[in-house]
This record gives structure tokens, sequence and C-alpha cells, in this order.
């Protein structure tokens, strides 16, 4: 975080802004109003939000003023079962490999710290309670409720509310495969830790409560109290993960040091706000969880902020 004269200066602040966005508005104007369709337009306003929302960080810097977390030693855990298969040919699915994969998985579950829960997972697993799901994209593990294979395959995904809904552990198979040093295993046991606590945080929820968890197309918007909860989940699981990420020495497991500040709710709060900024920032619950963690500007994060530096003044 830049400590000058220049950065503490609010006006000058603003003026960085206006530079920028109008560095991008004279591209734009360079060529034929036809080069720009509708999608280009809303890409524009989205950065220039971002760019804005990412300023106004300045105004809430938290994380410098907490002292870090203490952080144990990284354990030496015994190897990973083997994947014998090349990775780019994970997809290629048969009995043998797609067991290894399983097996992968479950040795990752049974080093979750809290042993009562990781047995619950491994038996769910095991009984086929539990869906797995394998892509070859995306994160490496993420907890959500979706229908059977059978309803995804011949259903529209707009049905699929009409369908129960089962718990389903959805996982990067390529990542997964490629574990192999034991730095990279107690990552992926510290991402599955996550997701493990999404499932409990689920299995005690309402019945209202559990549509969050779902891979579905809400038929009404999300309310208010809708994003409380999520908000309560996603921090209650984000601290878990990231304590036992300092338990077991990889305070630095996500980018930005996202874990180095997780005693501190408020440096928390702020770190997660900013992730979903990057990955969600769209999310119809942006405000509401400004306005929660006493976000100074959480105009900012309505769906139709005005991006413009003027803005920025009168709230100044």
């Amino acid at each position: 975080m830049p400590t000058t004269a220049l950065w503490k200066n609010v006006r000058l602040r603003t003026v960085i802004i206006v530079m920028l966005v109008i560095g991008m508005m004279s591209v734009t104007s360079n060529c034929d109003c036809s080069c720009e369709n509708e999608e280009g337009v809303q890409e524009r306003i989205a950065l220039q939000k971002k760019l804005v929302i990412k300023e106004l960080q300045h105004d809430w810097h938290i994380e410098s003023t907490v002292p870090p977390v203490e952080t144990g030693d990284m354990p030496e855990l015994p190897a990973i079962p083997p994947y014998d298969w090349p990775v780019e040919k994970a997809r290629e699915r048969n009995p043998e490999n797609t067991k290894a994969l399983i097996d992968r998985i479950v040795f990752l579950t049974s080093h979750y710290p809290d042993k009562n829960m990781a047995n619950e997972i491994i038996k769910l697993i095991h009984n086929e309670s539990m869906m797995i799901e394998f892509r070859t994209e995306g994160q490496f593990v993420r907890f959500s409720t979706r229908p059977l294979p059978s309803v995804q395959a011949t259903k529209k995904p707009q049905d699929w509310h009409l369908y129960p809904l089962y718990p389903t552990l959805i996982l990067n198979e390529f990542l997964l495969a490629k574990l192999q040093s034991n730095r990279e295993v107690i990552g992926g046991i510290l991402k599955f830790s996550r997701e493990i606590e999404m499932y409990f945080q689920w299995h005690a929820a309402t019945e209202n409560q559990k549509k969050i968890f779902a891979d579905i197309e809400l038929a009404d918007p999300l309310t208010r109290k809708d994003c409380e909860y999520i908000w309560y989940i996603q921090h209650y699981t984000s601290f878990q993960q990231c304590f036992y990420a300092h338990q077991w020495g990889m305070p630095d497991l996500f980018e930005s040091g996202f874990c180095r500040h997780a005693a501190s709710a408020p440096a928390l709060n702020q770190a997660l706000l900013f992730r979903f900024v990057e990955v969600a920032n769209e999310h119809p619950c942006l405000f509401t969880w400004a306005q929660i963690v006493f976000h100074p500007h959480p105009e900012a994060f309505l769906p139709d902020f005005d991006p413009s530096p003027s803005l920025l003044k009168t709230n100044k």
C-alpha cells in the first residue's frame, strides 16, 4: 500500500482515476461506433467499476494494523496413493484410474484434522451418498448440491430444481492427478477442508437455506437474509481453512496473503470481500456484504453503481 502524500490526497487519487477512465474512453472513441457492441460496452463499464472499487481499498486498509497469526510447522505426510496414468489423459475414464482418483480423495479427506467429520465424509463417499463429479477445468474442489447425472444429461438446468438434489464434490481431475510433493498434498487437504465444512453447513441448514448451496437457477432473487447467510457460511469456512493453513505451516496457501491475518475478523472480512470482487464482481449480494463488514463505500458495490469519478468527489 503506497504511503506517500500522493496516495493520501483524495483529490489527486480521484484525478488518477479520471485519467484512467478517460484513457480507456479515448481508445474506444477512435474507432467507429459499430466496433463496440453491447457486450463490449458492459465489459468496459465493468472494468471502470473495478478500477474505482480497487481505488477505494486505499480508504479501508486494515491488514497492516493486525499482527500475523502464529504459524506451525508443516507436517510430513505419508505418500499420497499413486496415479499411474498420464495426467493429460485423466479424462479418459476407466475403472482403474477412476478408483485411483477416488483413493486420492479419500486420502486427502482422511487427513482432515477433525477425524469424526473426515470419517463421515469418507463413509458418504464409499456409500455413494456423496456424488463425485470430475471436471477438466476450474478450481481444485468445490462442494455443491446437484441432481443425479441422468437428470443433468437429459433435463435443462432451469428445470433441475424440480428434481432431488444430492451433496456433490466437484473436482478438477487434472489437479487431483498431479498432486505429488508433500507441500502440494497439504495444499490439497487444506482446500478440501473448506468443502468438508461446507457439507456440514449444508447438512445443518434449513430447507430454505439449502438453496444457496445448489447449482440450480433460483426461481426468486436472493433476499438480504439469504445474502447474510451466504456471508456467514463463506466467512466461517474461510476462517476454518485459514486456521488450519497456519497450523500446518502454509499461511501463503492463497494469493495476496489471504490467510495471513485470519485471526482478525475485520481483516478477514476485508480480504474475503475483495476476493468476491475479483471472482464474482456481479454477485447480487455484494452491496449487502459491503454493509455487513462496514465498508466505507458500500454504494460502490451496487449493480447500477456509476463508476464515473464525479461520484467519488461527492462522497469524500
